[in-house]
Formats: C-alpha cells, sequence, structure tokens
C-alpha cells in the first residue's frame, strides 16, 4: 500500500466513493450490485475501502449504507448530493468524465455534511465560551478573582462572577483549576449534571459524552448533582477522583498517583482502567478532524497506559493493539479504529 500498511490506496477510495455514487443513482439494480459484489470479491482492500466509505456516511447522519440495502432512496439522495442535468440525444460529457465528477462531489457532499455534523456544535459553544482553545492547544487564563485555568485541547468554559458566588461552567473538554482562597465566595465548576464546589485548592475536572470526572491535586472539593448542590456525590482530598455517568448517574471513586492529576498539561494521557471510548474521546480533543471507533468488540473495552497527545493516531495503535484495533486513515482529518 502507498507509504503506509495501514494506509488504502488513494485511487481504491476514489474507486469505493464511485461505486457509492453509482448506486445512489440506481439503488435498486441487481446487476449494479452483482458488479460491486465481483468488485469486493477481488481484494480484501476493496472490501476495507467500501466499508470505510459506508462509515463515512454513517458518521455524517445523512446516508446509509447502500450495500447493506440501507441506502436513501434516489430522490433523498438528491437532497444532499447535487448533479448537472443532461439533455437526453447529446451530451459532451464521458462516461469517464461523470464518474470522475461523481467521486468529487461525493467526497464534497461528505466533507459538507461532516462540517454540519461536527462544525456547527463547536460553533454554538464558541458562542457561549468566555475563553477556549482549538485544537491540539493549551491556554492558560486568569480570572478577576486571582484564580487561574489551564484549559486543554478543544475545550471551552464560561465563567459568572457574582457578590456572594464564583461559577464556572466547564462547555466542554477539560480544564485544570488553581482557585483563590475566598470562603466568602465558593467557587464552583458546572460540567453537565455535575457541580464542584470549592474555597481554595487546585483540581481537574474533565467532560465526554458519557462521562464527567474530577481529580484532585491539592486540598478539598464536594461534588455534587448541578440541580441538587446540597446532596453530596462525593467529598475529595489530595490524589482522590471520581468519575460520574452522566446518564445513569452511577459514581466511581479512584485513588489518584501523585503527578497523574491534568497530566495532559504535559502533554500525556495517563488511564486506568479506563473505557476505551471515553480515551478516544480525550484523544479527539487533539486531532484535527474526528475519531470513529467502528467495531462494536471494542467500544467495552477497558485500557491503562500513558499515551502521547501530540500523536492521537500512533496513541490509537497502542492502546488497540491487544484487542487486535487497526487504525486506519479515511481522510487527513477522520480515523477509523476497527478490529480486522
Amino acid at each position: 500500500m502507498s507509504g503506509d500498511d495501514d494506509m488504502i490506496p488513494d485511487r481504491v477510495l476514489e474507486a469505493a466513493s464511485a461505486w457509492a455514487f453509482r448506486l445512489q443513482d440506481a439503488p435498486d439494480d441487481a446487476g449494479l450490485r452483482a458488479e460491486l459484489a465481483d468488485w469486493l470479491a477481488e481484494s480484501d482492500v476493496h472490501a476495507e475501502a467500501w466499508a470505510l466509505t459506508q462509515r463515512a456516511w454513517q458518521v455524517t447522519g445523512q446516508a446509509r449504507a447502500a450495500f447493506a440495502h440501507e441506502w436513501p432512496t434516489a430522490s433523498s439522495t438528491r437532497s444532499v448530493v447535487s448533479r448537472p442535468t443532461v439533455s437526453h440525444g447529446q451530451s459532451n460529457v464521458t462516461p469517464l468524465r461523470r464518474r470522475r465528477f461523481g467521486v468529487r462531489v461525493t467526497a464534497l457532499a461528505i466533507a459538507a455534511c461532516l462540517l454540519l455534523v461536527f462544525a456547527l456544535p463547536v460553533l454554538r459553544v464558541q458562542l457561549n465560551a468566555s475563553h477556549a482553545t482549538s485544537v491540539a492547544e493549551m491556554r492558560e487564563v486568569s480570572l478577576e478573582d486571582g484564580s487561574r485555568v489551564t484549559l486543554a485541547a478543544s475545550s471551552a468554559i464560561s465563567v459568572s462572577f457574582a457578590a456572594g458566588a464564583r461559577e464556572v461552567t466547564l462547555l466542554e473538554g477539560a480544564a485544570y483549576f488553581e482557585v483563590a482562597p475566598d470562603r466568602a465566595r465558593p467557587f464552583t465548576v458546572r460540567a453537565g449534571p455535575v457541580s464542584t464546589t470549592v474555597t481554595g485548592t487546585a483540581f481537574d475536572v474533565a467532560m465526554t459524552d458519557r462521562t464527567v470526572s474530577v481529580a484532585v491535586a491539592s486540598g478539598s472539593v464536594r461534588v455534587a448533582r448541578t440541580d441538587n448542590l446540597s446532596s453530596s456525590l462525593a467529598d475529595l482530598g489530595a490524589q482522590q477522583g471520581v468519575v460520574v455517568d452522566r446518564s445513569s448517574g452511577t459514581v466511581v471513586e479512584t485513588a489518584l498517583q501523585p503527578g497523574t492529576v491534568a497530566a495532559w498539561r504535559k502533554g500525556r494521557l495517563i488511564v486506568e482502567n479506563a473505557l476505551l471510548t471515553d480515551v478516544v474521546a480525550a484523544l479527539d480533543r487533539s486531532h484535527a478532524g474526528s475519531i470513529v471507533v467502528a467495531s462494536e468488540s471494542l467500544r467495552g473495552k477497558r485500557v491503562t497506559g500513558v499515551y502521547d497527545l501530540a500523536d492521537p493516531a500512533g496513541a490509537l495503535r497502542v492502546l488497540s493493539a491487544p484487542y487486535g484495533g487497526v487504525v486506519r486513515a479515511f481522510t487527513p482529518y477522520l480515523l477509523v479504529l476497527s478490529v480486522d
């Protein structure tokens, strides 16, 4: 393969996109499906490219897998991919040129759908944020009370200080807080359904779609539900942490090794018995695109290790290797983790 054993040649990916385009035009053409079956049978690489093409459409949420009898109808597809009309009788566009045009349009459609799916939520966060970081960026900000916040990559907070309270909302990602003591004004960090309140301490709060985690470097914190601050989920001291499931409310407390709290500040992701999908979510913040866990068998796996945030693809290979995982770059912006 071109340059990397884990990479599928561009020509094969283009061919897979061309097949997708043809099936969108004629989703019920049994002959066309038979031709595709022959093409898939020619090489495992063809099958891999086809699977990745389907996965790209599934990620966008705009279309489904044609060969699995899941493509949208021709009419719904035309609302996503616009094509020029050709009058009957005469055409100066050769079949090859039409096919190449189709490949380009399909690729542009995937890119446009990815923009809608991934960029718009990011835009909403940015509009609500007081401070935010971009992909692979880390930033330290000073708040008006003298507290300091270090934002991890692809993270955002909003700040609201009043006479009797200091409140920060973690909108996405992770942040490390070094809180200036002020007993008259408790410092509260809200992250989804979880609130962490202190008067002066240093701690880390991280949020994924599935969990909220709190880890204390020094001092102590009280973790509670955002809608009921008087009911404590956990009281944590130095080198203690907690992971809260956002859906079920399940709380898991952990003992932390010295130097592991917010290790991302030094470019490292340190995890112990963490769910693989949560680790992927953390790596995704340092990747200029999206990471997809394509194999269901990987989603429930747990991993322990130290991973390099500067190399998300390499970290994915290391953490998934014990489970037979393979990382492929479908585009420079889409990494797909699967099991062969």
